[in-house]
């Protein structure tokens, strides 16, 4: 009895301290530090670098024990323009729901208030506030609520934070990335574009085929009329506007009638707010269109906006709408759906600081407004307010930003998110961009303007496919003084280094992936004035007669070479002085190709051998002044390359006759089901090369849909194709990361035997549908089999087989460097054809060491592609385990 009753107490003792330990650890759970990273972050102001709140997690330490450390790196929106900025708002996004405990931040100096706020961007809710006026101390925000999001609201640059951790646990699940969506290449007749104004000459706007129409709200409605009294009886002027006369005055129904006939495409810019608004005060023309009072995070502010998008569409979008609807003069016609425009711009440049905080939006009043002006707010303003509610077909582009300001668009992305129904308010995100340097222009190449353009696309492609980018502001000024001219080197002048520049921006701009550039601008303003913008024209002045610049003419010449043709490859010209840009024609029997130094010393190789394969003919194309179509120059071609000078200044290479083609294919498992590659293979990446093992393309990803992975590639010479090369390319950029890596489980001990029979020519085998001949394998079933590669079955095959399908050691990777995957391709009939139990006619040959230290691009598969012909080709790529002979992966 005693000894029953000494093990009970000793039992009961252990459960009273297990209970305690439990008990305890529950404070210790809920105070899990949460990995924080500064993508994680939403900056409204933009300004500063707030991924230095979470830079130091390491040193930070453990503040909710007592043990923090000293983090140093602070961050700040900074003093400049405080009153533009302050109160600034941070947004924390955790990716999934937490049940947060607490908030530590690391007070460093000086000395002002942070609040920091729970919910979402829908609606927040104070969680506490701080005055953080001690010194390098860790201070506490005491949470115990769940949240996805935090918001921190800093109200001026004296609230100063080093790092922040954050504790809590999670509570809900993380969204799956989406996979990227690239868009098509537009046409560069598209694509090029300038800027200017109602009273610019058409021969002279025609050096493009789109114009960028700088469009005062004032103009149609009331303009400088103290009398007029607006929203709601509001009287729209259009043809006459109300800046008109006896005998004068714009006339938009007929400037824009002017346009369409001359096959050039006008998008108005919707600028400024209306001077009955202002109350006549020139000074607030550039502010945000509030009346007193309004709030300007709220969309109904923007009522009297929204109306004015909603009245212009009806009148110049496609759609026809009811004469009652439509608010006009009285010298108006009632006309609507004219069809003269397809693009319309609700502001410009919304993040104008240099006008205060009355001219600057916030990202999320901006999104405020482009909500009102797209749909009336999802109609809550209206069924006539917003542009889309006239025209459904129309599309909005947001104002043009006055930076190349990502952070900017996130932001507005992450209001909508949470605001408003269908997603971002905006079928355009625009951007404006000058290279310079602070003292003076720089090319495009020097600012790595393709690069800041490439970061954006890969955003949309991402966050918001389907949205197009456009770059409506780049260019020159060619007075020597100003911050922002070109300047002249060497025997070029300062004529000749604009239109060089901005004939390399735009091809920049094209091989970035967005969807339209427009030049700033089409006429000097004042030429001789040293400020900027005075001096940028393609043009002299209205009051010189708008006289071409060199740039006027090598824009013009530029567009005609490329007006039906579209980017499609960076061709790798073996120097690193020489650029070469491909564009096609749709059909691709067209291909030219721009060739210039991206340089700025005015480089010049006499001699430049470019390779062009088989052609009809070849032509070269200079651009000169004085001539809108270029001078054009016959070139020979001597063993499929012609010999040509090639200086700073772009020159076309335009060829014909070009025998192209196109492939197409998809990602599948060699199995009698062509099962398609699972939806996380989403790495891949594939080019196509030359017999110079370059690339004769840019590098496609796969796209996925229910039908799986498929690619196409644009047209490239098909007498210069000659391999297909595939690769992985995980974020990390470690091949343990990849899918090819992971994803070779399918294979046991039945393929072990099955590979002894192949290798002893035993008949059992034949049963398989690939393996007609047990003694003949095809070479991709030899392939599959020879786990050893050593290029013979033996028992060697088998051991290694059976020790990987029993998860023995050292056979991740396999010895001898065996990929993990057999890789074959086909030419089929159609993309839906497969091969089985036919073996792929095309055997990839497997590159790079299979090695976890060795970096994923340099492990790759290349498939030889021998003389494939003309047109359109399918080729399918079929996927096989290593060792799997039975075909059991992807069934």
């Amino acid at each position: 009895m005693s000894v029953f009753l000494h093990f009970f107490l000793r039992k009961k003792a252990l459960l009273h301290l297990f209970t305690a330990l439990f008990l305890c650890s529950i404070p210790v759970l809920g105070q899990q530090k949460i990995a924080l990273h500064r993508e994680m972050f939403f900056n409204f102001s933009t300004k500063g670098d707030v991924g230095k709140w979470v830079d130091e997690q390491s040193l930070a330490g453990d503040p909710a024990t007592g043990n923090g450390g000293q983090p140093s790196t602070v961050f700040s929106p900074g003093w400049e323009d405080r009153e533009v900025y302050y109160p600034a708002m941070i947004v924390l996004d955790l990716g999934r729901l937490y049940n947060l405990s607490s908030l530590w931040l690391f007070d460093v100096n000086d000395s002002d208030s942070l609040f920091v706020y729970t919910g979402n961007p829908g609606g927040w809710q104070l969680k506490g506030s701080l005055l953080l006026n001690t010194f390098n101390s860790w201070r506490v925000v005491t949470l115990n609520t769940p949240s996805r999001f935090l918001m921190f609201r800093l109200r001026s640059p004296s609230t100063r934070v080093a790092e922040i951790v954050l504790y809590g646990s999670p509570a809900g699940t993380a969204p799956a990335p989406p996979a990227p969506q690239p868009m098509a290449r537009p046409l560069m007749r598209d694509f090029m574009g300038v800027n200017g104004f109602v009273d610019d000459p058409l021969n002279k706007i025609a050096c493009v085929g789109n114009l960028r129409e700088y469009h005062n709200w004032g103009w149609d409605e009331g303009n400088h009329d103290t009398t007029y009294t607006g929203f709601p009886s509001n009287q729209y002027a259009w043809n006459p506007s109300w800046v008109s006369g006896p005998g004068w005055g714009f006339y938009f129904d007929d400037f824009y009638g002017s346009l369409r006939q001359n096959n050039i495409a006008v998008m108005p810019d919707l600028q400024g707010t209306a001077p009955y608004i202002t109350g006549f005060n020139d000074s607030l023309e550039q502010h945000k269109p509030l009346s007193p009072g309004e709030n300007a995070l709220a969309p109904a502010s923007y009522a009297e906006h929204a109306d004015y998008t909603f009245q212009f569409a009806a009148r110049y979008g496609q759609k026809t709408v009811s004469p009652s609807l439509l608010k006009l003069r009285p010298d108006q016609q009632p006309l609507s759906g004219l069809s003269l425009i397809r693009y319309l711009e609700n502001w410009n440049e919304p993040d104008k600081w240099w006008f205060g905080r009355g001219g600057y939006f916030r990202a999320d009043e901006f999104a405020a407004l482009c909500s009102a002006d797209y749909d009336g707010h999802n109609k809550t303003l209206g069924s006539n307010a917003g542009m889309k509610n006239a025209d459904p077909s129309i599309r909005m582009v947001m104002g043009g930003l006055a930076s190349l300001n990502l952070e900017y668009i996130r932001c507005m992305k992450l209001w909508s998110d949470y605001n408003r129904q269908g997603g971002f308010p905006a079928d355009v995100l625009n951007f404006h961009h000058y290279s310079e340097n602070g003292s003076h222009g720089i090319s495009p190449e020097e600012d790595s303007l393709k690069q800041k353009l490439e970061a954006i696309v890969s955003y949309r492609n991402t966050w918001l496919p389907g949205k197009e980018i456009w770059l409506s502001e780049f260019g020159y000024d060619t007075h020597p003084d100003s911050p922002q001219a070109a300047v002249a080197i060497d025997t070029n002048d300062i004529y000749e280094v604009q239109a060089q520049w901005i004939m390399r921006s735009y091809l920049a701009a094209a091989a970035a992936g967005i969807e339209k550039a427009f030049v700033f601008m089409l006429r000097d303003v004042n030429a001789p004035n040293p400020n900027k913008y005075n001096s940028s024209g393609l043009t002299n002045e209205i009051w010189n007669g708008h006289q071409p610049k060199k740039s006027w003419y090598y824009v013009s010449a530029m567009n005609r070479q490329l007006a039906d043709t579209r980017f499609y490859s960076i061709k790798t010209s073996g120097r690193a002085d020489v650029n070469v840009y491909t564009f096609a024609s749709a059909t691709a029997d067209t291909i030219v190709y721009v060739v210039w130094c991206p340089l700025s010393e005015n480089r010049v190789i006499s001699d430049f051998q470019l390779n062009i394969g088989s052609v009809d003919d070849v032509k070269l194309v200079a651009p000169v002044f004085g001539s809108a179509e270029g001078v054009t120059t016959a070139l020979t071609v001597v063993s499929g390359k012609v010999s040509l000078r090639v200086t700073e200044r772009p020159v076309f290479i335009r060829t014909t006759g070009n025998k192209k083609v196109k492939i197409s294919g998809s990602l599948r498992f060699f199995n009698p089901q062509a099962s398609p590659l699972p939806a996380g293979a989403d790495d891949f990446r594939l080019t196509l090369l030359d017999h110079d093992s370059l690339p004769l393309c840019s590098t496609i990803q796969p796209q996925y849909d229910n039908e799986g992975w498929t690619f196409s590639f644009p047209p490239v010479d098909a007498d210069s194709l000659a391999f297909i090369k595939l690769w992985e390319s995980p974020s990390t950029g470690q091949p343990p990361d990849a899918w090819l890596w992971n994803n070779w489980g399918s294979i046991s001990a039945l393929d072990a035997l099955l590979i002894s029979y192949l290798a002893a020519h035993h008949p059992a085998v034949e049963q398989l549908g690939h393996i007609p001949q047990a003694g003949n394998p095809t070479p991709f079933v030899r392939e599959i089999a020879d786990v050893s590669n050593n290029n013979a079955l033996s028992a060697l095959d088998i051991l290694m087989l059976l020790y990987r399908a029993t998860n023995q050691p050292g056979m991740s990777p396999f010895p001898g460097g065996r990929h993990n995957f057999i890789l074959g391709g086909n030419f089929d009939n159609q993309l839906s054809d497969n091969i089985y139990p036919q073996s792929p006619s095309v055997v990839f040959q497997a590159a790079g060491t299979y090695a976890p230290t060795t970096p994923a691009t340099q492990i790759y598969y290349l498939g030889p592609l021998n003389e494939v012909g003309g047109g359109e080709r399918f080729f399918n790529i079929y996927f096989a385990v290593a060792g799997d002979l039975n075909l059991s992966a992807g069934l």
